[in-house]
């Protein structure tokens, strides 16, 4: 891994990638999507969802396009990761309705000299009601105390794609008061 990782050559490296019809779009999520939103807790990657250009002529060939892009521009790919610009890059594909949700409906950051698709607080702590791992009922926690979620449209999300009831059965772990 390189010494500096540099995350808006990451966030270029993306945009060129949608120009290059690589990914039709992207959205950052997991802890560097939270990190815009809240203090940040610790992580060694950057996950980034994404929704295909073409679909590929076999289904075990779904991340190829992507890591034909790395080789081709000098970034390595270690197992599910690709380093890009110093940071272990995971693809996670859009694979269901809250995720291609959630990438179409990212917000435009700014972040230094360029532009970064990031998803939404609302989106985000669905996806961790979705998932339901220790550490996404600590980040919806920390989510919740700063109050950077619309609530009800959280709610409505939750609703949506059904999850309304893993929300209702798990939401002692992350406060009293909801």
């Amino acid at each position: 891994m390189e010494r500096s990782p540099n995350l808006s050559a990451v966030f270029k490296t993306l945009q060129d990638m949608m120009a290059k019809r690589v990914i039709s779009s992207y959205a950052v999520g997991g802890a560097v999507a939270a990190i815009f939103y809240i203090e940040p807790r610790e992580t060694f990657d950057l996950d980034i969802f994404f929704i295909l250009s073409r679909e590929p002529s076999n289904e075990f060939l779904r991340l190829e396009a992507i890591y034909e892009y790395a080789r081709q521009h000098g970034f390595k790919v270690h197992a599910e990761f690709v380093e890009i610009y110093g940071w272990a890059v995971q693809f996670l594909e859009g694979y269901n309705s809250l995720r291609k949700e959630a990438i179409e409906d990212a917000i435009e950051l700014d972040f230094e000299d360029v532009t970064a698709r990031v998803i939404s607080p609302e989106y985000l702590a669905a996806m961790m009601v979705e998932t339901g791992r220790r550490k996404d009922w600590l980040r919806l926690s920390d989510f919740l105390e700063a109050e950077v979620l619309d609530f009800e449209r959280f709610l409505k999300v939750l609703q949506k794609h059904d999850l309304k009831d893993k929300w209702n059965k798990n939401k002692w772990r992350v406060t009293d008061d909801v």
